[in-house]
């Protein structure tokens, strides 16, 4: 029974997961999405 359940929670994480990898992708390509940009850019170290 555990296994069962153990299992269908990673089942359904791995759906939210591809869920929001296709919105993102999406948003990224119809530019809507700035925020990985802008991410990266404070990530890195200013000279």
């Amino acid at each position: 029974m555990m296994s069962h359940q153990k299992s269908g929670q990673i089942t359904l994480f791995l759906i939210l997961v591809a869920l929001l990898s296709i919105t993102a992708v999406l948003l990224y390509s119809s530019g809507s999405l700035t925020i990985p940009s802008s991410f990266f850019h404070q990530s890195e170290p200013d000279p």
